[in-house]
C-alpha cells in the first residue's frame, strides 16, 4: 500500500513544543467520554481506509476475491491435476489454507506499516497510535469473512453439508485475530525507525507460506517434522477450519488454547513494546 496521509494535513512537521504538548496530551488517562470518542473514530478510520484501499478501483472490494480465486485455480490444476495430490476435496481443502493464510499475511503487512503510511494522523488531536494496527487487523479480518463467500460455494459444489462444529468459527477468527495483532503492534513500532522491516517481513512471510501446511497435508510426515509443523500457531488454525468445514468435527481445543494463550502473552510483551516507543514516533519519522 503506497505511502499516504489519511488525514490531510497543510501544517509543516511540529517543532520541540509541538511535540511536547503532543506527549503531554497523550500521558494523560482517557476517561469515559474519550474512550467513546475513541470507538468513533476507530470506525471512521476502518472506514475510511477501506475506501482509500479500493480508491479508483472499477470492482472495488471484489478484488479481495479475485486473489484467492486465481490462487486456487494455479494451485489445484498444478497440486491437485499434475502432481495428484491425493487428499479428499483438495479444492476445499486448498481453500481453507489459501483463505487463512491470506488474512493473516495481508493484515500484518499492512499493520507493520500502518504508522509510517498514516504518519500525519498522528498529529490529530485526541489520537492514539494503537489504533492504527487494528484498524489494518480488523479490515483483514473482514476481507477474510468476505472471501467465505468463496468457500462456501466450494461446499455447495462438492455438497458437504456443515455440522453443528461449524458453530466453533467465531472463536477460529477470534484466535486469528488475536495471533495476527500480537505481531503486528511490535513489527509497526519496528517500522518507523527501523525501514528494513518491510522487506524482512516480506521475505519471511515466504517461507513461512511453504512452512505452513496450506498446500499440502501432514499426516504421513515423519514425527520431527510433525513437532516443527506443530510449533506453527498457524498449522493449528489451518487445520481448525479443515475440521468444521469439511470433517464436520469440532476443532483441536487443546491446540487452540494453546495458540491464543500464546498470542495474548505475545501481544501483552508486543502492545508494551509498542507503547514504550510510540512516543518517538514524531521524531523518527520525519
Amino acid at each position: 500500500m503506497a505511502d499516504r496521509p489519511m488525514i490531510a494535513s497543510s501544517q509543516a512537521s511540529p517543532d520541540k513544543a509541538d511535540t511536547l504538548r503532543w506527549r503531554q496530551a497523550h500521558e494523560s488517562p482517557l476517561s469515559w467520554k474519550q474512550w467513546r470518542n475513541l470507538g468513533d473514530q476507530f470506525l471512521h478510520l476502518v472506514a475510511v481506509e477501506l475506501r482509500l484501499l479500493h480508491k479508483r478501483s472499477m470492482i472495488g472490494m471484489a478484488w479481495t476475491l479475485v486473489n484467492p480465486i486465481v490462487q486456487l485455480v494455479i494451485f489445484t490444476v498444478v497440486l491437485g491435476r499434475v502432481l495428484a495430490v491425493d487428499t479428499l476435496y483438495y479444492p476445499v481443502f486448498l481453500c481453507c489454507g489459501l483463505l487463512c493464510w491470506n488474512a493473516f499475511s495481508e493484515s500484518l503487512t499492512m499493520a507493520s506499516a500502518s504508522i509510517v503510511n498514516t504518519r500525519y494522523v498522528l498529529y490529530q488531536p485526541g489520537f492514539r497510535p494503537a489504533m492504527m494496527p487494528l484498524v489494518f487487523v480488523v479490515m483483514g479480518q473482514a476481507h477474510f469473512l468476505l472471501s467465505l463467500s468463496i468457500l462456501a460455494a466450494l461446499l455447495v459444489y462438492f455438497q458437504i453439508p456443515l455440522g453443528w462444529p461449524v458453530l466453533a468459527l467465531p472463536l477460529l477468527l477470534l484466535v486469528q485475530g488475536l495471533l495476527t495483532l500480537a505481531l503486528a503492534f511490535p513489527l509497526a513500532a519496528l517500522s518507523v525507525s527501523f525501514y528494513d522491516t518491510k522487506h524482512l517481513l516480506s521475505v519471511a512471510l515466504r517461507f513461512l507460506f511453504f512452512l505452513t501446511p496450506i498446500l499440502y497435508a501432514t499426516d504421513n510426515f515423519p514425527r520431527v517434522l510433525q513437532i516443527l509443523y506443530a510449533a506453527n500457531p498457524l498449522t493449528h488454525l489451518i487445520r481448525g477450519y479443515r475440521a468444521i468445514f469439511i470433517d464436520g468435527v469440532w476443532p483441536d481445543w487443546p491446540a487452540l488454547i494453546g495458540v491464543a494463550a500464546g498470542s495474548a502473552i505475545v501481544l501483552v510483551v508486543g502492545y508494551r513494546f509498542f507503547e514504550a516507543r510510540r512516543f518517538r514516533f514524531i521524531e523518527d519519522i520525519e
